[in-house]
């Protein structure tokens, strides 16, 4: 996971972006991927499917957008940021 914005309010070296790149050493040393999105077009071929189609989208954090169905998806992903962040920094940092 990185941490992108369009109009680059999070330059290189925000804390936001450093934070993801410690996430992504420890879920690598813990044995808990957070590279999943680089990496599972290549699982889905390698289970055998063929003509795999990767796409990605931007996920907003927060209800800021003006259209009314990316701003849900934003009041949803930061109710789940919001809720899970805790856990997830201390499981990956204490164990």
């Amino acid at each position: 996971v990185d941490w992108i914005a369009d109009d680059d309010s999070i330059p290189e070296g925000h804390i936001f972006r450093k934070s993801s790149a410690l996430y992504v050493e420890a879920g690598d040393r813990n044995g808990k991927t957070f590279r999943i999105l680089d990496l599972q077009k290549d699982y889905v071929q390698q289970a055998g499917l063929i003509n795999v189609t990767e796409k990605r989208y931007k996920m907003p954090l927060g209800p800021w957008p003006k259209d009314e169905k990316q701003k849900e998806i934003g009041r949803w992903h930061l109710f789940e940021a919001d809720r899970g962040l805790e856990g997830w920094t201390l499981a990956l940092f204490t164990r």
